[in-house]
């Protein structure tokens, strides 16, 4: 996938916590409890934009191959959760080749030695268990801020798949 592109996908994230702040200020008391609702639904939002990107990165790359093999992977990930965890992007590109799962992983090491050694996977998993938590019970385990500092560490794990994929 174009990096442009899913640059612009990610960078929806960044204008839905601008708009959430514009609707309900942090500082306002009397937001608590809506900063809190909007917390889960942020979660959910950016979950749902990750699924969507690691299907359309998958079905990119495939369709560059062969159309009959971009029309399986589309058919085979139709029903991907937006619980996509770290091996689950390795066991995606495993079904490419073994060289693109090595690639990932080299991606994430190279990307903690810039984070302060900071694997982005420590952000990014606490954003899928609490889009789940929200999901099935409605209890918000974060606020808009937390999610929105683990989505700009989180969002590199998504951008290490795209060049892993696109890898030899």
């Amino acid at each position: 996938m174009n990096y442009a592109d899913l640059k612009k996908e990610l960078d929806h994230v960044d204008h839905l916590v601008n708009e959430m702040n514009r609707i309900a200020p942090a500082g306002d008391s009397a937001n608590i409890l809506v900063r809190g609702e909007l917390s889960g639904l942020l979660l959910v939002a950016m979950c749902a934009i990750y699924e969507n990107m690691v299907k359309q990165i998958m079905i990119e790359y495939a369709d560059s191959i062969h159309c009959d093999f971009s029309y399986y992977i589309e058919s085979k990930h139709k029903r991907l959760s937006s619980k996509i965890t770290r091996s689950d992007l390795e066991g995606y590109l495993k079904l490419f080749s073994l060289n693109k799962e090595k690639a990932f992983k080299k991606e994430l090491a190279r990307a903690q030695k810039y984070l302060s050694n900071i694997h982005p996977n420590e952000k990014y998993q606490p954003l899928l268990d609490w889009r789940h938590s929200y999901a099935h019970s409605r209890t918000p385990l974060t606020t808009i801020e937390e999610a929105y500092k683990h989505h700009r560490y989180a969002k590199i794990m998504l951008y290490a798949f795209n060049r892993a994929i696109e890898c030899p």
